[in-house]
């Protein structure tokens, strides 16, 4: 029995936020479990940036919302403002973590 790859809405969620950073960066692999999907980068010289974790609920509800294009063009330029300085993005951010 043969396995068919079916892209996910989380996946196609992540992909759209990917394509919206910046031209020219592209995922150069998916890495998925449960609760996250990992996309490494690839092709902008001059970013620190490596990889954005998504959390696939995140990605649920981003793709439901009816300002969803405004949200992952504010989310997209999050990134690309980290991407400078981080080696990682996370989606949700993890705010008000420390205690």
């Amino acid at each position: 029995m043969s396995r068919v790859a079916t892209k996910t809405i989380e996946i196609e969620m992540a992909e759209e936020v990917v394509r919206a950073i910046e031209p020219g960066v592209t995922a150069e692999s998916v890495a998925e479990d449960r609760e996250t999907i990992r996309v490494r980068l690839a092709g902008f010289p001059g970013w620190k940036l490596a990889s954005i974790i998504f959390s696939r609920a995140g990605l649920r509800r981003l793709s439901a919302d009816p300002n969803r294009r405004i949200k992952v063009e504010y989310l997209s330029r999050d990134i690309a403002r980290a991407a400078r300085t981080r080696r990682e993005y996370r989606y949700p951010r993890l705010l008000g973590m420390h205690s």
